[in-house]
């Protein structure tokens, strides 16, 4: 077993209490004992951790704003995000390195522009990131940057963040949002920076990247970013992206015709700009293949499945090959959109099918197991079809 620990990690165990420290290691060594000895023991008899494995120890911020000491396995970073993530090999590789490297300048934890199609991954990615590294998706703050297109917009955006840090929806007493304040462990999602307005790019965004943080104009602090994770998302360059991803090129190749492109679109995406920035990692993501999207429709009956599991209608959703082919057929049009028309056939073709049957027709009640399949109907189209095994 290898042990890998942050700075801040390190920092935190070497954080003795003034009345300790005359006894020199000695504090030290009972520190390690109780905080990662013990832990390790605990979860190797738990069966999460085995030999050989290489555990990742980082810290994270507690309800009361104290930090403690967090351990993961890194090995299956990118085994986890592809439970969520379809596709993106490159992308998902690529994150995990930046995430797991150790960061000791200035800026924040990791930063990365994630560029590519609609409905290819961006958003899910930064939600399962979010999920992986602090157990919760209620870890991600989105801020869509269309809302800030007109003059004068870096006060408005300030106010927004700040206004955000201040209180909470998710009923936690503003325990999150205020921990991203005070500099905790977070992903912050810049979606649609491409939309905003370039005064965005030098007065908010360059002191995040190159400072990971935001002071106001009396020279306080106003949010401190040095431990979030920060991603930029654009669909820049969608056209080239899709026409030269149909010939299958290398991905580095891809990639670089796709930030030259990106470059001409927008001035966010200049290389000067990503060097100045220190922007740790440029994400092409490609568009989705029909194997994907049949993947994708899985991921959908699954979710739509455990939906069911929490009320009262307990559920089994069994789906034929023919069934997920018929759903992961798109128009053209609708695969512009990837993952969002597969979300969007499944509510019609299938959810909405569910909750007449169940809840009017009273088909299918808690505990049935529901086989979906195709016929062909009297205008020869296939179609759907739903029936209970048991």
């Amino acid at each position: 077993m290898k042990i890998e620990g942050t700075l801040d990690a390190i920092t935190l165990l070497a954080n003795l209490k003034e009345e300790d420290k005359q006894y020199g290691a000695r504090p030290v060594r009972r520190m390690i004992q109780e905080k990662v000895e013990d832990q390790l023991v605990e979860r190797i008899l738990r069966r999460e951790f085995g030999k050989g494995d290489r555990i990742y120890i980082d810290t994270v911020s507690s309800s009361s704003f104290t930090k403690e000491l967090y351990f993961m396995k890194l090995s299956n970073w990118g085994e986890v995000l592809h439970k969520r993530v379809v596709g993106q090999e490159h992308t998902v590789e690529a994150v995990v390195k930046v995430v797991q490297r150790s960061r000791e300048v200035a800026g924040p934890k990791a930063s990365f522009m994630f560029v590519g199609p609609r409905g290819v991954g961006k958003k899910e990615l930064a939600k399962a990131l979010a999920c992986l590294l602090f157990n919760t998706e209620e870890a991600l703050l989105l801020v869509n940057m269309s809302l800030y297109k007109e003059q004068n917009p870096v006060s408005r955006l300030k106010e927004f963040v700040s206004r955000n840090m201040q209180r909470d929806d998710r009923g936690s007493g503003g325990q999150l949002t205020e921990a991203v304040r005070h500099g905790s462990h977070s992903v912050i999602l810049f979606h649609g920076i491409d939309k905003a307005h370039p005064q965005i790019q030098h007065e908010f965004l360059l002191p995040i990247l190159k400072e990971g943080k935001i002071w106001d104009a009396e020279g306080r602090l106003v949010i401190d970013f040095t431990n979030a994770v920060v991603i930029m998302t654009s669909n820049v360059a969608s056209d080239v992206i899709l026409r030269e991803a149909h010939n299958k090129p290398p991905y580095e190749e891809l990639k670089k015709n796709a930030m030259a492109e990106a470059a001409r679109s927008h001035s966010c995406f200049k290389p000067e700009f990503i060097k100045d920035t220190g922007i740790d990692e440029f994400i092409v993501f490609l568009p989705l293949s029909t194997h994907h999207i049949e993947a994708i429709v899985r991921l959908q009956l699954n979710k739509l499945e455990k939906n069911y599991a929490s009320t009262n209608h307990k559920i089994k959703l069994e789906a034929t090959l023919a069934a997920i082919k018929l759903l992961a057929n798109l128009t053209d049009n609708d695969k512009k959109y990837g993952a969002r028309s597969v979300v969007r056939v499944i509510n019609k073709k299938v959810a909405d099918q569910l909750v007449e049957r169940i809840n009017i027709r009273g088909e299918f009640e808690s505990g049935d197991t529901i086989y979906i399949d195709t016929v062909t109907s009297s205008s020869s189209t296939q179609e759907l079809s739903f029936k209970k095994l048991n």
